[in-house]
């Protein structure tokens, strides 16, 4: 009986071990739920790297939807700078010419419609024909080699002195394969460019006109005899000098 009886309580005292262990557990889960928890009130993990050097799921966020190709056009449209007037509204000559330093040469041309000019142009140089302040002249570079991109603003009558809106043609010379070159100008009245202002320089005794504008055009430049297609320009505005 005595070895029965020790027998017994030796499993009562198991058994008691046994449904412990079972019931802390759920307590030790309940804690680790609590603590999450807590934690999904608190901010977001950031971009930290595992130990082995791979990144931790919980700092990689789940991927958007792609925007729709129409609004990344329309974000892109919006990111142009805009046109701000060099000489806020000048114009006509004072006495020594009104810019101080090389007038500003800058530009935003949306093109489109040629493999070289699908986007916006952006010049990285100014110049000019000596063509009696004629044209403004914008140029991809000042290398004027094959691969240059040209945008010219042709005025008639010149620009010298004027504001307000003024009919322009608008021509763009683009490279066009091996050692080719396309033109295309877009036909008379298509063009209006408001120039904001249009004051004289006067530098190393030759005077020039420093201008600034914006422009639309209603229909595409095209190359003689629509050899080329059409390249079609979008809302544009420039700042440039005029040679005489």
């Amino acid at each position: 009986m005595r070895k029965s009886a020790v027998r017994c309580l030796l499993c009562v005292v198991v058994a008691a071990g046994c449904s412990s262990s079972g019931t802390g557990a759920p307590s030790d889960a309940g804690s680790s739920s609590d603590a999450s928890s807590a934690g999904s009130d608190a901010a977001p993990p950031d971009d930290t790297f595992a130990l082995d050097g791979q990144a931790s799921e919980a700092a990689t966020p789940p991927p958007e939807a792609a925007a729709p190709i129409a609004d990344a056009a329309a974000d892109a449209a919006d990111a142009l700078p805009p046109f701000v007037d060099p000489l806020d509204g000048a114009s006509g000559c004072p006495d020594g010419g009104y810019p101080v330093g090389r007038g500003a040469c800058d530009a935003v041309f949306p093109l489109s419609g040629h493999p070289a000019v699908n986007g916006v142009f952006r010049p990285g140089a100014c110049d000019n024909n000596n063509d009696g302040y004629a044209s403004l002249w914008f140029a991809s570079d000042y290398g004027y080699g094959q691969n240059t991109t040209n945008v010219r603003v042709i005025f008639t009558p010149s620009l010298a002195g004027m504001v307000g809106p003024v009919p322009v043609v608008v021509s763009v010379d683009v490279p066009d394969g091996d050692f080719a070159r396309l033109s295309c100008s877009t036909p008379p009245g298509a063009c209006t460019v408001t120039l904001a202002s249009d004051v004289c320089w006067d530098f190393e005794e030759v005077q020039y006109f420093s201008a600034a504008g914006t422009g639309h055009c209603t229909a595409p430049a095209v190359s003689a005899g629509d050899a080329g297609g059409a390249i079609t320009i979008g809302d544009f505005w420039f700042q440039g000098v005029s040679y005489p």
